[in-house]
């Protein structure tokens, strides 16, 4: 979407990754997200959601009904 987004994977703690998320600001623009991607994104996509107001031009979301 436009920001530079680096993660730092330091430890893993009951099963799941704990890090450091390091993001860079950038003019976002808008995405399509797909019902394929959506097993791998579950989690981010309220955040890319809160994103997408803020970005240039049209973000979508498909496959994430389980969400409403």
């Amino acid at each position: 979407m436009g920001a530079t987004v680096e993660a730092q994977e330091e430890r893993i703690s009951l099963g799941e990754p704990v890090g450091t998320i390091l993001i860079e600001p950038g003019t976002l623009t808008g995405t399509r997200v797909t019902a394929r991607e959506i097993p791998d994104l579950i989690d981010e996509v309220p955040l890319l959601a809160v994103l997408g107001l803020f970005a240039k031009g049209v973000t979508e979301i498909r496959g994430a009904e389980e969400l409403r």
